[in-house]
This record gives structure tokens, sequence and C-alpha cells, in this order.
């Protein structure tokens, strides 16, 4: 995969330009359609949402979409820029000062050689340190700068203090030279950073550890490439903190670290304003985060392309894991941008504050695939994960969505991740490693959430799926016998369809020339909203088609639903030939693309999902296809479908059916459509107007909030409309008939000869 890498050098005279402007009252924020505010007094642009960041801010607070990597590093220059703000700038480091390494202490432990030492930071002001340098060392290996939380000085980390998350010792250990220096005001290291001229304890620790990577780099034994940082709290603040500001750290490990100032401690920022912190966010933004110039999100970002590992705890009382949850996905989206997906990894394990042996594990594996070369044994990356006795059980793919509770042998305890779900759910999706040969037996916490033909499993990586059968499954529980020649196995409540198997379909038709791929727009996530024309595309189709799917990532087998309509359409048979001539088709195969690739499942999310922002618009595919309809459709539209799918068993969820509201015109001509998908239907799967769910029957009883206006709902006052209805796929079983890829792409087929037929008489 190509990486972009970039390297940003400040100016001296731009430092000077922030530290006068960072006594200057902080900017206002501006208004949201503003975007942010322009620059004032030499200070850079103020930008008011920073979880969004592919936007950059020019002089006048004009906001710009960032599309390609060169266009990233106007923003985070502004982000390095609006840190200092808050900081202090930094001072350059003088390569005329000597490091004048001082040993006082030297411990020869059973692997390493523990050395306790001092440093010269800048003249007058030394800075007291442990330093690790394994046995038997050949060559020049890695290092790794090691950052402790606020009760981890005096070489806590480097094994002197029990009870104590020892990884400057553990990493030493493994075989890298690693250094654990003292945060200024902490342990012995009682430096006044005010008395030194710095406007923060955080920027007069982040010159330290600057200045120990400096110290790395000098040994004979480092190779000066391959550094690395981690720690925990405190620690793991300060080591996004150095990361940022110093691009030879190429991975970055942050252990309850961080969330967004607008969450922390229910928006108390007290804690931040300690001399060893950031006074200024007291002294000059009054604590309030509304006026703070950067956050969290922009921090994480600023890392990228390089490595970075984020372990935030379920139960963590300092930081609030969905808070962190949001800053990652933030921050995705430029990893994204430069190629790099896969170097931001994120786990959410059960446990409270701190840096447990098991996730300490994890993360040392990830700085070993960085620094070393050595091959992920996975359950290192992902959504979460964890691994035992070489089993390994993650969601570190698209689509997945895992939360690992406890590995104990052969059983495993796992639930699904609700993310930002209001009430509870379903979807679920992960792999196995390792396991080839053996029978596992996995078992849900949460309840019941395996679906009426059991859990799908894949071999191949995700291409194909196949139910288990319920034979596999017990309850919460199933089991599975893994071939021996597995090298993994996926599971999953459903049959998942993602971009991968969209490209894969638009490949076999792209040469078709009714067919065009557009972009719709871009996610807040940073993804790009594929939009479908099929048909007629000269404008002078007499009617229009508009469908759509996966407003719920969840909803799967609507997808190979949707391929079954579009691909009738782009046939040569009569029902395809006939639609081109006189049907212009629109089609979103993923309302909800943030959703569908990373595996939040999106039904009944906070503050509402997809299906529910036909008023208020917060979701830009949701406003993009608003604004795109009127003008496509030029009082055309005839039909406007919804691919749903409901819920995994029991009534109305076992069997195919559309779903009335309350205009009583709308859904008599819904009907006539069902009663020629019914008469007309050749798949296996059964459809019967009987099954159809009219407004105010079963759950479909009334419109409890209008301002959470659905699909359906929206498209019934579009001019010209006949038909606007969801349609409901069941997942696994539709009037007994088994619901699968083939059978819902035979499914799809039969609605566009449906629709054909419909508009012909028509």
């Amino acid at each position: 995969m190509k990486l972009v890498l970039a390297v940003l050098i400040l100016a001296a005279g731009g430092l000077a330009a922030l530290a006068q402007a960072a006594t200057s009252p902080a900017p206002e924020p501006a208004s949201p359609a503003a975007g942010g505010a322009p620059a004032k007094d030499g200070s850079p642009s103020f930008y008011q949402d920073k979880m969004e960041l592919l936007v950059w801010l020019d002089a006048e607070g004009q906001a710009h979409p960032i599309r390609e990597p060169q266009d990233w590093q106007r923003r985070r220059e502004h982000i390095l820029a609006n840190m200092q703000m808050v900081m202090g700038p930094l001072p350059q480091r003088d390569s005329t000062v000597p490091l004048d390494v001082q040993v006082l202490e030297t411990e020869r432990l059973e692997k390493v050689t523990r050395k306790k030492i001092t440093y010269v930071a800048s003249k007058g002001d030394r800075v007291p340190a442990y330093l690790l340098v394994p046995h038997g060392i050949e060559g020049r290996v890695p290092a790794v700068l090691c950052l402790h939380g606020t009760s981890g000085p005096r070489g806590r980390t480097a094994g002197l203090g029990p009870d104590y998350p020892r990884y400057t010792l553990e990493l030493a250990e493994r075989g890298y030279v690693t250094i654990a220096p003292d945060y200024p005001l902490l342990g012995e290291n009682q430096t006044d950073p005010a008395a030194l001229g710095y406007a923060s304890g955080t920027m007069k620790g982040i010159f330290n550890h600057m200045r120990a990577v400096d110290l790395l780099e000098s040994l004979p034994e480092v190779d000066g490439r391959r550094i690395g940082a981690c720690g925990v709290s405190l620690g793991g603040h300060n080591s996004l903190f150095v990361g940022v500001f110093d691009p030879r750290i190429q991975v970055v490990v942050t252990s309850s670290g961080f969330d967004s100032f607008a969450d922390y401690m229910g928006g108390n920022l007290a804690g931040w304003c300690q001399t060893r912190y950031m006074p200024r966010i007291e002294t000059v933004y009054g604590k309030d985060h509304k006026r703070l110039p950067f956050d969290f999100p922009e921090v994480l970002a600023a890392i990228a392309p390089r490595h970075l590992y984020i372990h935030a705890p379920l139960e963590d009382s300092n930081f609030r894991v969905e808070s962190a949850k949001r800053c990652v996905e933030a921050a995705r989206a430029v990893y994204r941008l430069l190629g790099a997906d896969e170097r931001i990894v994120a786990v959410y394990p059960p446990g409270g504050h701190g840096f447990p042996p098991e996730a300490r594990e994890a993360a040392y594996r990830f700085i070993d695939c960085v620094l070393k070369g050595e091959k992920s044994p996975a359950g290192t990356a992902g959504q979460s994960g964890a691994a035992s006795g070489g089993l390994v059980v993650d969601a570190d793919f698209p689509g997945g969505n895992i939360l690992v509770e406890k590995i104990d042998g052969l059983a495993v305890a796992l639930r699904q991740d609700l993310r930002d779900t209001a009430g509870d759910w379903f979807y679920w999706c992960f792999r196995v490693r390792g396991a080839a040969g053996r029978t596992l037996t996995f078992r849900f916490t949460g309840g019941n959430v395996i679906g009426v033909r059991g859990p799908a499993v894949s071999l191949d990586g995700g291409k194909t799926w196949a139910w288990l059968g319920t034979e596999t499954a017990q309850g919460e529980s199933f089991s599975y016998g893994v071939p021996a020649t597995a090298e993994e196995a996926r599971f999953s409540f459903t049959m998942p369809y993602l971009e991968a198997d969209l490209r894969e379909f638009l490949k076999q038709h792209e040469n078709h020339a009714s067919l065009r791929v557009e972009t719709l727009c871009r996610t807040a996530g940073g993804r790009d909203v594929e939009l479908l024309r099929l048909g007629r595309l000269d404008g002078t189709a007499e009617h229009r088609v508009l469908l759509t799917a996966r407003h719920h990532c969840c909803e799967t087998m609507a997808s190979y639903v949707l391929e079954g309509v579009l691909s009738t359409v782009l046939t040569d048979a009569a029902d395809g030939a006939w639609l081109r001539e006189h049907v212009g088709f629109l089609a979103v195969p993923f309302m909800d693309k943030d959703g569908v690739e990373a595996g939040d499942q999106g039904k009944n999310r906070k503050p509402h999902d997809h299906n529910r922002d036909y008023v208020q618009k917060v979701y830009p595919s949701v406003k993009a296809l608003i604004e795109r309809v009127p003008a496509w459709s030029a009082g055309r539209l005839r039909i406007a479908l919804d691919l749903h799918c409901p819920s995994i068993r029991g009534q109305h969820n076992e069997v195919i059916y559309f779903v009335g509201g309350p205009e009583a015109e709308n859904w008599q001509r819904t009907g006539k459509l069902a009663e020629i998908l019914e008469e007309i239907r050749q798949g296996p799967l059964e459809f019967h107007t009987a099954d159809n769910l009219p407004f105010g029957k079963g759950w479909n009883t009334g419109i409890k909030d209008p301002s959470l206006k659905s699909f359906g709902r929206w498209a019934a006052e579009l001019p010209g409309i006949e038909v606007a209805s969801s349609i409901e796929i069941a997942y696994a079983n539709a009037s007994g008939a088994e619901v699968n890829a083939e059978s819902a792409r035979a499914f799809g087929r039969d609605l566009a000869r449906a629709i054909r037929i419909y508009l012909d008489r028509t």
C-alpha cells in the first residue's frame, strides 16, 4: 500500500509569533456555518469542529475540503501551531549542547543492564532517567522511549516498584534499548518549567523526551531509524505529544491516555490546568473546551501515517472510552487518506484505568511488528481482540465487530460491540486464527444473538459465506471444528457485504455503457459514498427509480438483493433492455458507509440513525441525497425503495415484506407492485402480499417524533412519486426458504422484473 510521508519543520520565527499570540485572548468559536475563525494576531486559524479533520481553513476562515495527502499538511501545520498556542512554543534543540550522560547507578539483571542516569536537556537542566540495555546485543537494535504515569516515576516502569506496569523493563527484556525519564515536577525531576521560560510542563516534557530520543540515537547499540514511544495515563498522552513533534518516532503506544477535552470529567478541565500540564487552559481559555484550539482527534491524526496503537479500557474512570472511540474514528479518516489505514489500531478491552499484562503483551507485539519487522501474530490490532495459547480472536478487518471477554483454552466468551447504540442489538462479526484442526466453543455473554440458521462462516477471508446450521448452536453458544487446512475462520450473525463486494460487482460491469459510478459525498470518517446511475443516462427517461440500502450497516442481505436488481438492469435479457430504454436508476448501496466498513451496526444510534435523519440531516449521505434527488428526478420519480432487514428471529422477521407509511394512496400503489412481485416470482425466496405490514399494525404503529423522518416518508412527498416504501429482507429464513447470497440476488432479479412490469402497465 502506498504510504505518504511528510515532516513538518517550524521555523523559529513562527514559534516566536506563537509565543506572542498565546498571550492574547483566545478566539471565540465561529458559527457552525462558518466552519472556523480566521487567523488573528498572528495565531493560526481556529477550527470549531475538531472531529472533522478533512478540512482546512485559509486566512479568512474559509473552509476547504482535504482530498489529497498534500492538502492534509496544511491542517497538520495548523494542529501543531494550535497545540503550541496552549502548550507554549517548542524550543529549538541545540546540537551544540552535549547530552553529558552521567551514570549514577548500574545494576546487572538477568537479561538487561539497568542504569540510573541523568542527561542534559538544556544548559543547566539535567533530567533523571533509567536506561536499560539488553545483554548480548549484536549490531544495532530498536529502542523505545518509555513514559510513566503520574504515579510511575523513580524507575517504577523499569522494575523498581511493585504493582506498576513494568514496560521499560519488559521491552528491554524483549531486546529493545529503553529509556524512562522522570516527567517535570514528578519523581526526582523537580525542575520548575516556568523558571526556565516554559508555558507548560507539557511542553517541557516534550522537549525532555525529544532529548531522550537524541540520547538513544547517540548510543552505538541503537538503530536510530527504529524508535518508538510507549506510555500509560500521563505517559499515554505524553507519548502522543512527543510523537506529534518528533518524526523520528515510528510507532506510538498510548494506554489509558486520552479522551476529547469536551468529554473529560464531564467538562471539568481543572485536572489539565496544573503547572505540570497546561496552565493556559485556565489562564487563557477559561477552562472552556469550546475555546481550546486543539483536541485529541487532531493529536492522533497528526501522527499519521506513522504507526499508532491505542489501548482504551471500557471502564476507564479517567478517560471515557466512547469519547476515545470517536477520537480514533475521526483520526482514522486521515490515516485512510494517507494510505495507512492499517497503521492506526485501537483496542477496547474490559478493565479500568491502567495497562495490565495482557494489554501490554498485545502492545509489545504491535511494536515488534513495526520496529523488528516481525509478522503480527494478530490480536495486536483491531477494533478489539484477544490472544491465548496461539489462539487469536479479533475484529481487525472491514465490518469487524466483537469484544472478547475471555479465552479459556478452546472456550471463548465474547459479546457484540454496541458502541453508540441506544439499547441492545445483534450485529457481530469476528475472526479466529491459530485454530486449525481444533473445535472451539463461543459463548455470547449479552444474550442470544445467533440467528435461526446458526452463524455464518467463511474460510476464504470473507469472500464467500455459508450458514453453519442450528445444530451447531445451543442458546447463546455455538461450536465449530476448524478445518486442519484453514488459516483463519470468520464468523458473523449474517453474511456480510462490504465495499470490497461492491467493487467486485462493479468490476464485472465496468465497461457497461449504461452504468456510471459517481461519488455522492464523503462521510465524516473520510470514506466516499458510492452513487450508481444505471439505465437511460441521457436525462430523457420517462421513469426514474431510486434505490437505497444500508441505512443500518447490519442489514447486509439487502445489499445482495440490490445486486440482483442492478444486474437485471445491466443484463441483455428482455427485462434489462426495457429498463435501460425507459428508466433512469439512482442507487446508493451504502447510506451508512462508515458503519458498514467500521462494523458499527447503526440501528438506534445516538442521537438517531441514518433512517431517522431526513429532517435534521446530520449525516452527509442523507443531506447529499436530499439535495441530489429533486434535480435528478425532474418530477418523474415513480418508485423509491429502501432495502432493509428486520430482526433475526420471530414474527415479521422470517418473511419478506413491504412496510407501509401513513399515505393511503401510496400504500395502495405499493400493494399493486407487491401483487406483481408475488405473481411473477421465480427465485427460491417466497414472497406473499399477506405478509406486508401496513401503517398502524405490528411494530409499524405510528410516528413518535415528527423531527425524525424516515426515507420512506421523505420519498413519499417527492413530485411524481407513486411508490415510496421500504422492503424488509429476512436475514436467514424467508417463509421457510434459506436466505443466502445467491437466493437474495435471485429475489433482487424478481424485484427488478416486478418494477419493469409495474412501470410498463403504468
